[in-house]
């Protein structure tokens, strides 16, 4: 299902949209306008203009979710100062938010060297009210175009494996660490579980240690670790 994430005051909730494999974010209002005097003279003041001066384009995400909520994405990019346009244009577009790879003007943009980030970048800066560098690999579109939900497979040790044979739960992660980790498997389509058992196929673990690992060494479940790719203070 393309559960997009409801932005919060921390972290955000993925709620069921439509059929899929992804996680996109829907840039909802999260935020309460800044308002000063009584409620007979209240006067709204304008939210930051953090995206002043950048110009998108949203490719992708269209296929997979209803046009009201792209549609709602773009109202908050042009909410804090950022322009959206419906057609790549190399000399004017600064950001392409897309879903995949694969998507329309992926490569055109790559080459042009524009940043390619997804909707989850998009809605962790507006959460922290400030730009930054894709630093996670939710900030990134996927590598994989989607398929018919059920179809999606994997190739491990060179068997093509459906998604649905597998099943992976966390161990040692707290917070939004955790929240970042349970996202990311989200997007892979493959199924998550909070506990694990016998038919539980991969472990994610970010310490090699605890009741749960050792279940899952003496089940023979395989574990793996995630491994950040960069933090916020790489530069763009």
């Amino acid at each position: 299902h393309v559960t997009p994430p409801v932005m919060a005051d921390n972290h955000v909730t993925p709620p069921v949209v439509a059929d899929s494999h992804v996680t996109p974010p829907v840039m909802a209002d999260n935020h309460v306008t800044p308002s000063v005097g009584s409620e007979a003279t209240l006067v709204e003041l304008p939210l930051p203009q953090f995206l002043r001066g950048l110009v998108f384009v949203v490719k992708g995400y269209q296929e997979h979710l209803d046009e009201g909520t792209v549609q709602k994405w773009k109202e908050v990019i042009i909410q804090h100062g950022g322009e959206v346009v419906e057609k790549y244009d190399t000399l004017k577009v600064t950001h392409l938010l897309a879903l995949h790879k694969n998507c329309p003007d992926f490569d055109m943009a790559f080459r042009d060297g524009k940043c390619i980030a997804s909707a989850h970048w998009l809605n962790d800066v507006l959460l922290e009210q400030k730009m930054f560098p894709p630093c996670n690999a939710l900030h990134l579109p996927t590598f994989f175009k989607l398929q018919v939900p059920g179809t999606y497979q994997l190739v491990i040790i060179e068997q093509l494996v459906s998604i649905e044979q597998l099943s992976i739960t966390l161990t040692n992660y707290s917070g939004a660490e955790r929240d970042l980790v349970k996202d990311m498997i989200r997007a892979t389509g493959i199924p998550y579980t909070g506990h694990l058992s016998k038919t539980t196929t991969h472990l994610v673990c970010k310490m090699p240690f605890g009741r749960k690992y050792e279940r899952a060494c003496d089940f023979g479940i395989k574990t793996a670790r995630y491994q950040p790719s960069c933090t916020r203070d790489t530069p763009s």
